[in-house]
């Protein structure tokens, strides 16, 4: 998959004196892009770097941090998902549905206890799929 990545670190100056900008929201589109067309096609480890770059990025705001949790937890990375919630900060009224991917995400990183406070906090605001079914099942029998 070719890359938008340039060949010199985001802040180094060249030899001419020029000095490269900083990430765009442009590149976070691109990303953003890139990570869902890696899901689409089943390609995790593409997904995971895609999203994990965006999540790297210096000026997240909270809704692109929903969104990558949202991309990492599609693509698996339950570690990845807990850091982008952390960068998403407080969880709004409205987005009650995201505790879940949270829940799960903390469930699968062994924050059992957490895990269980944010899947009851989700519940009232998701469909209980048996997906959901199954990981509420786990998360309430996980010995803390």
């Amino acid at each position: 998959m070719p890359t938008n990545k340039p060949s010199t670190p985001p802040s180094s100056t060249s030899s001419d004196g020029w000095k490269m900008p900083a990430s765009s929201p442009t590149d976070v589109s691109v990303q953003f892009r890139a990570g869902d067309d890696a899901i689409a096609r089943g390609d995790l480890a593409d997904a995971r770097i895609a999203y994990r770059s965006v999540l790297a990025s210096d000026n997240l705001s909270h809704a692109n941090a929903l969104r990558v949790a949202e991309g990492l937890y599609r693509a698996r990375d339950f570690s990845g998902v807990v850091s982008a919630f952390a960068r998403a900060g407080t969880i709004s009224r409205g987005e009650e549905p995201y505790r879940y991917y949270l829940a799960v995400a903390l469930y699968e990183t062994g924050q059992y206890a957490a895990a269980k406070r944010e899947l009851m906090a989700a519940i009232p605001f998701i469909e209980v799929t048996a997906d959901v079914a199954r990981y509420d099942a786990k998360i309430r029998a996980a010995i803390e």
